[in-house]
């Protein structure tokens, strides 16, 4: 058997550089392990995987540091949020983890509402996470140093879920999904007429208290995007630890309950008018005032998945742009509008803000 190389060139990043610029064509790529940009860790990495004549490319990008009550609770996990994604042979985004409410390269939210109008074959697809999964565990052995341990932490954590075609509870899931379709839409195997089901899964660490304070219940969700496979995940950390962490419990979803044409799912901007997007007012984990914690964002995902429309959307109760609602379980069992996403400013009310979500 033929042996994978690992072929590390170190590039000295000046922080800006342009993701595309760094991907290094598939034909100049070493088989195996490519480290494309690791010179500047302050600001992320990039890397390619190649196997035979296919490729996948790994991006890190660095954030804001950690609220100092996750890094006291988790000191083994990096201490600044990073964001991280896998994108495909065709420059399409398949996987994305983000670490805060917003990408730390805004351009990542554009590129994955490009990908969700360029769905691959299903085929191609389920290489993709396949693939993605090797180059995960390649990397996370490569970058063994001091300055690329955060990178390494999340490409474990990365390589040791399965993939969406291995995992039991995500084929079970399909046959329900495909139990809903209208039976006059007929599909190919190359996607489908532009339609798409979406699902959120939340996660939940349960209560994480150190010292005198507790960092409330932290939660994180991870949205799915399906049309005739699994076609790109979201999966939002919410400032702390991430979904699929061995740390995090899976405990309910939500989903769209209908297919949606022309979606978008990452379109981050004031007014929270994004699918699967996080609160945008400032966060604190102790939240008072027009602060958020991690149980406000994951149930603002958890609410667009289920009731956001095609381009997203939710109710701004007074019109400033900021204070969202969410109706439904979770908000005191009367499923009246409360302010449980994105302040706690709403009514002077922020009893709701340390309670866990609930799939609505």
């Amino acid at each position: 058997m033929k042996r994978l190389g690992i072929f590390i060139p170190f590039f000295f990043a000046a922080g800006c550089t342009s993701s595309v610029d760094i991907r290094t064509p598939i034909s100049d790529l070493n088989q195996g392990l490519n480290m494309l940009d690791t010179g500047d860790p302050t600001w992320g990495v990039t890397a390619a995987y190649r196997k035979a004549d296919q490729v996948v490319y790994l991006e890190q990008r660095v954030g804001a540091m950690k609220p100092q009550a996750y890094r006291d609770e988790s000191p083994d996990e990096p201490t600044n949020e990073i964001d991280l994604r896998f994108v495909d042979g065709n420059g399409n985004t398949f996987f994305v983890q983000r670490g805060g409410d917003e990408y730390v390269d805004p351009t990542w939210g554009g590129d994955i509402n490009a990908s969700l109008a360029h769905p691959a074959a299903d085929a191609d697809r389920i290489r993709d996470f396949a693939l993605a999964k090797e180059a995960a565990g390649a990397f996370a052995v490569a970058a063994q140093t001091k300055e690329l341990s955060p990178f390494a932490f999340h490409a474990n954590q990365f390589a040791q879920r399965p993939t969406p075609s291995d995992d039991p509870e995500m084929i079970a899931k399909v046959a329900k999904i495909e139990a809903s379709r209208p039976t006059e839409q007929a599909y190919g195997s190359y996607g489908f007429g532009g339609s798409w089901w979406f699902e959120g899964d939340l996660y939940d660490k349960g209560t994480s208290c150190v010292f005198w304070y507790c960092p409330a219940k932290h939660s994180g969700v991870a949205l799915w995007a399906y049309q005739t496979s699994w076609q790109l995940a979201v999966i939002a950390c919410n400032h702390g630890t991430c979904p699929g962490n061995s740390k995090m419990s899976y405990e309910c979803y939500s989903n769209s309950g209908v297919w949606r044409d022309n979606v978008t799912i990452s379109a981050e901007s004031n007014g929270n008018t994004s699918i699967g997007g996080g609160c945008l007012t400032s966060y604190s984990w102790a939240s008072s005032g027009y602060n958020h914690l991690c149980n406000d964002d994951s149930a603002y995902e958890l609410w667009q998945v289920k009731n956001g429309g095609p381009g997203g959307g939710s109710v701004d109760t007074n019109g400033d742009g900021y204070n969202f609602a969410y109706n439904g379980p979770g908000t005191g069992g009367d499923g009246s509008w409360v302010n449980y996403a994105c302040t706690c400013a709403y009514n002077n009310n922020c009893n709701n803000d340390w309670s866990r979500p609930i799939c609505p």
